[in-house]
C-alpha cells in the first residue's frame, strides 16, 4: 500500500504542472468521486483520480447478478469509460490511477 503522497511523488513527478496550475487528487471511483472529477474536468488544474480498482460497480444492483436477472456487465463498468462520457475521450487533465492508498 502506498500513501497519497507517494502516489504523487511518483507519478506526477515527471510531468509537474507549471507552478500556478493547481493539482487537484481525488481518491476513491466512487458516485462522489466520478462527479467531482467530472465537474473537476472542466477547470483550469491537473486532476488524479486514484482508486483500488479500475471499475466501479452498481452494489444496490448484485443481487440481480446472483440471481441471474441482470449480468454482470450491466453493474460492473470502467473508470476510464466514465471518464469518457459524451466526448469519447477522457478530458486531457485527467488522470485516472489505479492504486491502494491508505492515510497515515
Amino acid at each position: 500500500m502506498t500513501t497519497a503522497d507517494q502516489v504523487l511523488e511518483g507519478h506526477l513527478a515527471d510531468t509537474a504542472p507549471a507552478p500556478r496550475r493547481p493539482r487537484v487528487v481525488v481518491i476513491g471511483g466512487g458516485f462522489a468521486g466520478l462527479s467531482a472529477v467530472r465537474q473537476l474536468s472542466v477547470a483550469d488544474a491537473d486532476v488524479t483520480l486514484v482508486d483500488r480498482h479500475a471499475y466501479n460497480t452498481f452494489q444496490p444492483l448484485l443481487y440481480q447478478v446472483a440471481t441471474a436477472g441482470l449480468d454482470a456487465e450491466n453493474v460492473s463498468y470502467s473508470i476510464r469509460g466514465a471518464l469518457r462520457g459524451h466526448r469519447r475521450r477522457r478530458p486531457s487533465n485527467v488522470r485516472p490511477l489505479v492504486r491502494c492508498c491508505r492515510g497515515e
